[in-house]
């Protein structure tokens, strides 16, 4: 009986003991509340930034402009998603929207700074030399329009800001690439330094290209006949102001 009375003396201590370091620490943390729960945060938010650049997922990390795109992501040739916000003669300037900034934003950022917040992309496998026509198009269909970008290669060593690619654009349920719209056009001509250049939907459009081209060149120019002068003459005189 004795022991049994030592034995429960000493398991009462040691679960008063317990409990009075229980209570201690819940008093600490109640005490240091708010510095606990900004360092856990802090923490969280370093651990998910410092996974997501590991990771280069452009799902999650919006990538700014051409020195910021991993050389990984265009080696796997991993498609970016965004939109082009200016033609300019140096290439489209291409605002990549990661995933969540797709679905919960309807417009880019403000892009006053293009040349850092952007990056300049070049369609794949035609030589970048456009033409007034080629630039008058490209501001029609693209600009303002969201695009599936698939990088290639950086352009040159000279120019490591360019990054060739394929860019797809969707009108309804046809999606079209405009390296393939420019050549059937007879807007652009293949360049013979590119990957693409063996690609046999390329080779087709620019048949299509010439062949419209040589077209055009043979029609005869369209006569405007005396009605038709006398109907615009009438159309302007009730549409000038008076």
């Amino acid at each position: 009986w004795g022991s049994n009375c030592k034995m429960d003396d000493i398991m009462s201590r040691v679960r008063r003991q317990v409990g009075e370091a229980v209570a201690g620490a819940s008093d600490h943390i109640d005490a240091h509340y708010q510095f606990y729960r900004t360092s856990l945060l802090l923490l969280s938010a370093g651990l998910s930034v410092y996974a997501i650049r590991k990771l280069h997922n452009p799902k999650l990390q919006r990538f700014r402009n051409a020195h910021s795109l991993p050389s990984d992501i265009i080696e796997a040739s991993k498609p970016l998603y965004g939109e082009i916000v200016a033609v300019d003669p140096s290439g489209l300037r291409f605002y990549h929207l990661p995933l969540l900034r797709r679905v919960f934003s309807n417009s880019v950022s403000d892009t006053a700074n293009m040349a850092e917040e952007t990056i300049c992309v070049r369609p794949c496998g035609i030589q970048w030399t456009p033409k007034l026509e080629a630039m008058g198009w490209m501001n029609h269909v693209l600009v303002g329009r969201r695009v599936k970008f698939i990088p290639v290669q950086r352009v040159s060593e000279e120019h490591p800001g360019v990054t060739e690619g394929w860019v797809h654009t969707r009108e309804w349920l046809r999606r079209k690439d405009v390296s393939y719209e420019l050549l059937s056009r007879g807007l652009a001509e293949i360049d013979e330094s590119s990957p693409a250049r063996t690609d046999s939907h390329l080779i087709q459009a620019q048949t299509a290209g010439l062949r419209l081209r040589k077209l055009s060149k043979s029609r005869p120019p369209k006569v405007v006949s005396a009605v038709t002068k006398i109907l615009r003459a009438i159309r302007d005189r009730f549409n000038s102001p008076r």
